[in-house]
């Protein structure tokens, strides 16, 4: 082999090294941009509870895959009717006991999630679940989440309870409308990059 052949082997190897990374590159920079626009407010909140962009887009992803494994199903007219009776009745109980109603609608939200196929888990891997199909809502919901908390020590006011119950309303709505996972077609940025690649 002489020199020639030997340089032009280095080069088109340094060739090949470059255009994969610029490859690999593009590939995390669109898995990136994939996972921000879908997670919107939740990945801010991410990222700076992570720390970084690469981190809340590594715990974004895990979500996605995990959530991708639940067998989410629409509810049933019975199912719809007996769960719209009990908001119905967490929203009475609300003017004569606003922090037993708060809690009740938390309750409430936690069967409703149960009963579509979400895994009963501790409430923050609740919330995390809920974020890949809800994401504008989970904020609010976990405002909710921690005023219900917080009332079990008596430390909130019945506005905040009031807004809490609001919040959870707003979940729950969108839990009964959800017809089933596949309502929003979500996958992991990974496989979604390999589709419509």
């Amino acid at each position: 082999m002489n020199i020639i052949e030997i340089v032009a082997i280095v080069v088109g190897s340094v060739v090949a090294f470059a255009i994969i990374a610029i490859l690999r590159h593009r590939e995390r920079k669109r898995r990136h941009e994939l996972v921000q626009s879908h997670f919107g407010p939740e990945y801010d909140a991410t990222a700076d509870a992570q720390g970084n962009a690469v981190a809340a887009d590594k715990e974004l992803a895990r979500r996605l895959t995990r959530v991708e494994r639940f067998e989410l199903h629409p509810l049933t007219a019975e199912e719809r009717t007996r769960f719209r009776h009990e908001w119905d009745e967490v929203q009475r109980r609300f003017l004569d006991d606003p922090a037993v109603a708060t809690r009740e609608a938390h309750a409430l939200v936690q069967r409703l999630m149960t009963t579509r196929g979400y895994p009963e888990v501790d409430v923050a891997q609740r919330v995390d679940d809920l974020s890949v199909h809800h994401p504008n809502l989970v904020p609010h919901f976990r405002e909710a989440t921690d005023v219900v908390r917080r009332a079990r020590s008596g430390d909130v006011s019945t506005e905040a309870l009031r807004q809490a119950t609001v919040n959870h309303r707003a979940m729950f709505d969108d839990l009964m409308d959800a017809p089933s996972s596949g309502e929003r077609a979500l996958t992991s940025p990974r496989s979604r990059s390999a589709a419509s690649g």
